[in-house]
């Protein structure tokens, strides 16, 4: 075994814990070697953050973006851990920049496919999740207070003014200016939770503003002047932390929602593994408190990015389905970076999107009282009687929920709350456009 190889080998038993995954990891990279010059020619035709990805990406499957192995460096060179840490943490901020560029203009500037796959995407998403993980212990090498400073002079902290503490919190606008400016989104929105078709609601709110109702309120009327039907799947995920390029997915739960009825169907619920490092590490107490998964629960388990069973899982419940999230950009970024199909199946229009609090921005009354999950559950009562609810399993037997009189912070528990409390709320104002009454009520 050469050099090269052996350094490969040694990165491929730091990135991956099994066989299937350093398998799947390096036909990632084979994958994204082949879209190379498609990452080019798009590139070149958006330019801007985008300026110098293939280069990078080139970099980055010549020499992975691991260098050391608890503080040894890969390459055999002599380095203090300051030093490795600094080239770390250096390349992963660079890393990390270049990912956000590529996600938004898969999603924004590619429509037409320049790009075929998204291989590139995930493989740098595992490199920095990895790369992430030896900052973590070469900061434990040199020191948290050092590795900060060195942190500050790789990147600079940008300055913050300070603001006011305001008496009340403000009203949540119902629509953005883009939103209002251009409707479309919400349009589908609506047609997609009454199962109906974006232009006949198109239709509907202009009539509406030929009569003389202005266009907020003509919009906000549309989503009671139709029952809601369709069967949409609710799913939550669970991760190690907030980012999607350094974090892991360790529970996922969805379920078939039928709008209609509100009974759900084909319950899932999963557990994933970390990578040794990070399992060494644990889960950070925070999230533990939040979630009660603790590193003990997990241990064992095989981590999403290397189970390429546990990703044709998740799709074969989503492809082809509008999918419900509670802030779906969350659930969005890290399925792009980390499941095989979905980055694909979402340009492509397979899988449709509805995000249960932009549904909450746009049409409930409450405009000043918070539109997190449990805020939005619990108005909407979504948490009266989950405590002994069971839901049909997707193998045909039957799952407890684990709720109580709050969000519980597990996936199939939120996503469940999440779609009852959607219905509930629609069916509000459905009730009320069916009695003849105003649609759109503004309560602080």
């Amino acid at each position: 075994m050469n050099g090269a190889d052996k350094m490969m080998d040694e990165y491929l038993g730091q990135v991956a814990n099994t066989d299937q995954g350093r398998d799947e990891y390096l036909r990632l990279a084979r994958e994204a070697a082949d879209t190379i010059g498609q990452w080019r020619g798009l590139e070149e035709s958006v330019g801007g953050p985008l300026a110098g990805t293939t280069d990078h990406l080139l970099a980055r499957l010549r020499d992975p973006l691991r260098i050391s192995i608890e503080g040894r460096p890969l390459d055999g060179r002599v380095a203090t851990p300051e030093d490795l840490y600094r080239d770390a943490y250096s390349r992963l901020v660079k890393n990390n920049d270049y990912l956000s560029a590529m996600r938004k203009a898969w999603l924004e500037n590619d429509p037409s496919g320049i790009v075929g796959n998204a291989s590139a995407i995930r493989l740098l998403t595992w490199q920095s999740r990895d790369a992430y993980d030896e900052s973590e212990c070469l900061a434990g090498l040199i020191g948290y207070q050092a590795a900060k400073t060195i942190r500050q002079q790789v990147r600079p902290s940008r300055s913050h003014s300070e603001r006011k503490p305001s008496d009340a919190p403000k009203p949540k606008p119902r629509f953005t200016k883009t939103e209002a400016a251009d409707p479309s989104g919400v349009y589908r929105e609506i047609a997609w939770l009454q199962d109906r078709d974006p232009a006949d609601v198109r239709r509907q709110v202009g009539r509406r503003i030929a009569a003389g109702m202005d266009q907020t309120e003509s919009i906000v009327a549309e989503y009671g002047a139709h029952p809601t039907a369709g069967t949409l799947v609710g799913i939550d995920l669970e991760t190690t932390g907030t980012s999607p390029n350094q974090d892991y997915i360790i529970d996922a739960g969805w379920e078939l929602y039928d709008m209609a009825t509100g009974r759900a169907s084909d319950a899932q619920r999963h557990t994933y593994g970390l990578s040794r490092q990070r399992e060494l590490r644990g889960i950070g107490r925070d999230i533990t408190s939040l979630t009660g998964i603790t590193t003990a629960d997990v241990a064992g388990h095989v981590p999403f990015q290397e189970d390429a069973d546990a990703q044709e899982t998740m799709m074969a419940a989503l492809d082809g389905r509008i999918m419900v999230a509670h802030n779906a950009r969350f659930e969005q970024s890290f399925l792009i970076g980390n499941c095989e199909g979905y980055a694909e199946a979402v340009r492509d229009g397979r899988i449709r999107i509805i995000d249960s609090m932009k549904v909450a921005h746009h049409s409930e009354d409450a405009r000043a009282q918070g539109f997190r999950l449990d805020d939005y559950a619990r108005r909407n009562h979504a948490l009266d009687d989950d405590r002994d609810m069971q839901v049909p399993s997707h193998d045909g037997g039957l799952i407890r929920l684990d709720q109580g009189e709050r969000e519980r912070h597990l996936g199939l528990e939120d996503a469940h709350i999440m779609m009852r409390a959607m219905r509930n709320q629609l069916g509000v104002l459905r009730s009320r456009y069916e009695r003849g009454e105003r649609v759109m009520r503004d309560v602080r």
